[in-house]
C-alpha cells in the first residue's frame, strides 16, 4: 500500500458521498493540511461542492462526515468548519508511509513528473576581472539546487554559463597589471590567482578617480584587443587563465555540480548578435534611426524603445543575448524551457529579452528567476570600491565559525556525558588514550575532523541562502546560520546525525529486528503521527520546489520534519522502549534519515554521519 493508494482510497469515498449530495462530478479533489494534528490526518474542503448545491459549506461538510463510514483505511470523518476531516487507521499511515519508504529508499523523493522534458539553465556566469563575491555564491547555490530537484522529478537539465570575459572592465585590470603588475605571478605574491587579477581591478578605480585619463587607456586597450594586436591577447589570456584557476578552486569549495557545465564565452558570440539584429531589421521587427542606431519600440508591451544596435554599429549587452539564445535553440533543439538564474536587478532586461525572442520566433517557455541582492550592513556590495565580500572569503569565514561553534557544543557534551564519549571513541583510540585529558581530546578533533566542520560550515552557508524565497533580499548572518539550534544547515544535519546515532548504538546492543516492525500491532502516538504526515509531504514538497523555481519550500520543510523529530525525541524512549514500540520507532526514524539526507543533497548540502 502507497499514500498515494490512500488519497486514491479517500477521494473514491469523497466522490460517491458527493454524488449522493446531487453533484455528479467534481473537477479535482484536492486536500490540504489540517492546522493542528489532533483535527486529523488530511482535510477536504467543502466550499466546491457547496456551491454546486447552493448551502452552506459548514453544513454539507457535516453531511459529507455522516455519509462516509469508517473502512480498512478511514477511522474517521470529521466535520470541522467547511472541511471534512480525515483520520487515517494507524497501521494504513504507518504501512503507506514509513515500510513503503523502506521497502524502496531509492524511489524516495523522486518523481517522472517532468519525463520527457529538457531543461536549459543559466547561472553563475561571472566576470574575469576578480574573484567571485557572495552574490556569486547565491547565484551558485540557488541554480546548483535547481538543477539538483528538477533532476529528481524528471526532467533533464543542461547547465550552462556564459562567461563575460572581454570588455572595458576586464581591459581595466589588465592595463593595472601592465602598469604596476612587474611581471610578477599569483605564485610569486603568495595570493590566489582570482584575487591577485582582483586586486588590479580594485586599484583601477581608486586610480581612476584622481586620473580620470585612466578610462581613455582602458577603452584604447579594448580596442587593440578586439583589433587582434598580439601583445593585448596575450595579456588578456594569461589574466583569465588565473581567473578561471581561482574560480575552479572557489566552486569545487562551495561543492557545486559545474564539471559538465555548457560554457559559451563572450568573446567568441559578442559580435554575433548584430547577425541577428540584421535578420530582425530585414524582416521589419525592427527598424532604423534616423542616426543609424537599430532600436524596436515595446511601448506597446508596458516598456521603452529598446536600442539593439547603436549608431557606431557597436552591439549592447542584450543583443549579444539575442544570439545566446539562438544558438542554444540549435544546440538543444528539444528544450522547452530556458531558465535565467540572474539578479533581480536585470528584471527589465529579461522582460525586454523574452518579448524580442518571441517576436524572433523562438516560442519556448524563458523564465527569469530573479533573486535579490546579497547586502552588507553598510548597504550594496561594490568590487569597484574593495568593500566587496568574496565568496573565498565568506566560505573561511564560515568555516572557522562553524569549526568553533563544533568545538564548543561537544566540550558541553563532553561535560554532560563523557562516559558516554568515552564509549564512542573507543574504536578509535586505544583503552589508555582514552584517559587523556579533555584539552588533549578536543585538540584531536580539531586535527581530524576538518572535513567533517567544513560539511557543516557549507550546510550553514547553502541552507541560509536557499531557505529565503529567491525574490527576497539577505542580509547574511554568519553567526546566526552556523549554530546548532533553530532553521539552520547544522540543525538539520545535526538532527540527521542523531537518527543514525540511534541505528548505530541498536547495532552496537545486537537489536537487529527493527524490519520487523510491521510484525507489531501499530499503535501511533501524537509525535509520532505528526512526524509521518510530515514525511507523507515530501514529494508534494519537492514537486512544489520544482515547478516554483523555489528551493526555500524544501528547505523550510526539512527544518520543520527536524523540529518534529527532536520533539519526540525529547518526549519518547526509542531504544529501551517496549519491543514492539522500539521496532516501530526504530523504522520511524530509518525513514527520517533517508528523507533528511535526500533533502539536504537536492539543496546541496552533505549530510553529515556523525556530529
Amino acid at each position: 500500500m502507497t499514500y498515494q493508494t490512500v488519497q486514491q482510497s479517500i477521494q473514491s469515498v469523497i466522490t460517491e458521498a458527493v454524488r449522493k449530495l446531487g453533484v455528479a462530478e467534481l473537477p479535482e479533489i484536492r486536500f490540504t493540511e489540517p492546522p493542528s494534528p489532533d483535527m486529523g490526518d488530511i482535510s477536504f474542503a467543502c466550499f466546491e461542492v457547496a456551491k454546486a448545491i447552493k448551502k452552506n459549506p459548514a453544513e454539507v461538510a457535516c453531511e459529507l462526515a455522516e455519509a462516509i463510514p469508517p473502512n480498512e483505511i478511514i477511522k474517521e470523518a470529521r466535520a470541522v468548519g467547511p472541511y471534512v476531516n480525515f483520520f487515517i487507521r494507524d497501521e494504513a499511515l504507518f504501512e503507506s508511509i514509513v515500510l513503503r519508504a523502506r521497502e524502496d529508499v531509492e524511489q524516495v523523493g523522486k518523481s517522472d513528473i517532468g519525463r520527457g522534458e529538457i531543461i536549459v539553465l543559466e547561472y553563475l556566469s561571472p566576470n574575469t576581472n576578480k574573484p567571485l563575491h557572495i552574490g556569486h555564491i547565491r547565484n551558485a547555490c540557488l541554480g546548483d539546487a535547481m538543477a539538483r530537484i528538477l533532476e529528481s522529478q524528471g526532467w533533464k537539465v543542461e547547465r550552462v554559463q556564459i562567461i563575460n570575459d572581454r570588455g572595458a572592465h576586464i581591459c581595466k585590470s589588465m592595463l593595472m597589471y601592465q602598469k604596476y603588475g612587474e611581471g610578477k605571478t599569483p605564485q610569486q605574491d603568495g595570493v590566489k590567482p582570482d584575487h591577485f587579477v582582483g586586486k588590479f581591478y580594485e586599484m583601477f578605480e581608486r586610480e581612476a578617480a584622481e586620473h580620470p585619463e585612466l578610462q581613455e587607456e582602458a577603452q584604447e586597450m579594448l580596442r587593440k584587443w578586439e583589433s587582434g594586436d598580439k601583445q593585448t591577447r596575450e595579456l588578456w589570456q594569461k589574466l583569465n587563465d588565473w581567473v578561471y584557476e581561482g574560480w575552479k578552486e572557489t566552486i569545487a569549495n562551495l561543492g557545486v555540480e559545474s564539471e559538465k557545465d555548457r560554457l559559451y564565452y563572450e568573446s567568441e558570440i559578442y559580435e554575433k548578435g548584430k547577425e541577428v539584429v540584421e535578420k530582425g531589421l530585414r524582416q521589419g521587427i525592427f527598424y532604423k534611426r534616423d542616426d543609424g542606431a537599430v532600436e524596436i519600440d515595446l511601448t506597446a508591451e508596458g516598456l521603452d524603445k529598446k536600442v539593439l544596435l547603436r549608431s557606431d554599429g557597436t552591439s549592447i549587452y542584450i543583443t549579444q543575448d539575442l544570439y545566446l539564445a539562438e544558438l542554444r535553440a540549435e544546440e538543444y533543439p528539444k528544450a522547452s524551457t530556458c531558465i535565467y538564474v540572474v539578479g533581480k536587478d536585470q528584471e527589465y532586461h529579461f522582460k525586454a529579452l523574452f518579448i524580442l525572442l518571441k517576436k524572433l520566433g523562438l516560442n519556448k517557455t524563458y523564465y527569469h528567476l530573479s533573486y535579490g541582492l546579497m547586502r552588507l550592513k553598510e548597504g550594496k556590495m561594490s568590487s569597484r570600491k574593495g568593500t566587496v565580500v568574496h565568496a573565498d572569503e565568506l566560505i573561511e569565514e564560515v568555516y572557522n565559525l562553524a569549526g568553533n561553534e563544533y568545538i564548543k557544543r561537544y566540550k558541553l557534551d563532553f561535560r554532560a556525558q563523557r562516559s558516554d564519549m568515552s564509549r564512542l571513541e573507543a574504536n578509535r583510540h586505544t583503552r589508555e588514550s582514552t584517559k587523556r585529558t579533555e584539552e588533549e581530546i578536543i585538540d584531536d578533533l580539531k586535527n581530524q575532523r576538518q572535513e567533517q566542520v567544513f560539511a557543516i560550515g557549507l550546510a550553514a552557508l547553502k541552507y541560509y541562502l536557499l531557505s529565503v524565497d529567491p525574490s527576497k533580499d539577505i542580509i547574511f548572518d554568519a553567526e546566526q546560520a552556523v549554530r546548532f539550534e533553530g532553521a539552520t544547515g547544522p540543525y538539520i544535519q545535526y538532527t540527521y546525525a542523531r537518527m543514525r546515532s540511534i541505528r548505530i548504538k541498536n547495532q552496537e546492543s545486537r537489536i537487529e529486528n527493527a524490519a520487523r516492525a510491521q510484525e507489531f500491532e501499530i499503535v501511533l502516538n501524537q509525535e509520532e503521527r505528526v512526524i509521518i504526515n510530515k514525511l507523507a509531504q515530501f514529494q508534494s514538497i519537492i514537486e512544489k520546489s520544482a515547478r516554483e523555481y523555489s528551493p526555500a519550500h524544501l528547505a523550510h520543510y526539512l527544518f520543520e520534519l527536524a523540529e518534529s523529530i527532536n520533539s519526540f525525541y525529547h518526549k519518547h524512549q526509542v531504544l529501551k522502549a517496549e519491543e514492539g514500540d522500539r521496532e516501530k520507532r526504530l523504522a520511524l526514524l530509518d525513514v527520517c534519515a533517508v528523507v533528511l539526507k535526500k533533502g539536504l543533497s537536492l539543496l546541496g548540502i552533505e549530510a553529515v554521519e556523525r556530529m
